[in-house]
């Protein structure tokens, strides 16, 4: 008698201990999963705050000079000083005899120039850039836009010299036998990726509607490679690169005349607001 009680004890004790492991277990996993995602936010805030650190170091370097202004303190100077710094960079380029590029996103206009002059224009439909150029020292802002930039590499969605290869007929009958072969460029999607040599991108991409979807696959493509490089470099405990931006939208056919009219090492100038 004694021992089945001691086994019904045992026995009613069994699902108590279950529920318990279960319960640690799942505490357990919960804790584990705010530890990982604290973890990765903890390298994604120091992400562009690093970067905003480099960018004020590098581009306002310390000690100040005794007397010197902090342009944001006053709107209508920092304007100014904006404008001049574009200025600058301009007359930079105009020691050159290449294309360059002249963005400004005060007048929304972006155009291809060569020594002043103007050889093609277009309106910027919407543009977006990255808020750390909000938070930059005033005088560190201006002295990175007042000379130009150049390009270091870039990446785009088509081809930048196309070509067609045709072989020539043999005689007249072959000649009006001869379709051209339209050209499939045209319909593609049209997105260009400039890294700048001051750390900073320049993406210009088509304001078309993309009916085919293929400018959400393509930037859903880039941010999956975005967020694997950012979670490799956590994982070993050093900082991510972060990408600051400058993002533009314009017709299609404007950013593909564009991105094949400037050298592969084009100068740069652009204003912000």
């Amino acid at each position: 008698m004694d021992s089945l009680k001691r086994k019904e004890r045992e026995y009613s004790k069994k699902p108590l201990i279950g529920r318990r492991l279960w319960t640690f277990l799942g505490f357990f996993i919960v804790l584990m999963v705010f530890a990982i995602l604290g973890f990765f936010a903890y390298f994604a805030y120091l992400s562009p705050v690093e970067k905003l650190k480099h960018f004020n170091e590098s581009f306002n370097p310390k000690p100040h000079t005794p007397g010197l202004v902090d342009y944001r303190a006053d709107t209508d100077l920092f304007r100014l000083k904006q404008e001049e710094a574009f200025l600058s960079s301009k007359i930079a380029m105009l020691a050159t005899d290449s294309i360059y590029l002249s963005v400004n996103l005060k007048d929304q206009v972006v155009s291809i120039e060569i020594q002043g002059v103007v050889m093609h224009q277009v309106k910027i439909s919407s543009y977006s850039k990255s808020g750390i150029f909000n938070s930059m020292e005033g005088i560190a802002l201006i002295n990175q836009f007042s000379s130009p930039f150049k390009i270091d590499s870039s990446f785009a969605t088509i081809e930048k010299d196309p070509f067609i290869l045709k072989i020539a007929p043999q005689d007249t009958i072959e000649a009006q036998k001869d379709v051209s072969t339209p050209d499939t460029a045209r319909s593609e999607l049209v997105v260009c990726s400039l890294y700048l040599d001051k750390g900073i991108l320049l993406q210009i991409s088509q304001s078309e509607e993309d009916k085919s979807r293929s400018t959400t696959k393509y930037k859903m493509r880039k941010r999956y490679e975005s967020t694997m490089n950012f979670i490799r470099t956590a994982l070993t405990f050093r900082v991510p690169e972060y990408q600051p931006y400058i993002s533009i939208e314009i017709p299609a056919k404007d950013a593909r005349a564009i991105y094949r009219a400037i050298p592969k090492k084009a100068l740069i100038a652009i204003r912000l607001e």
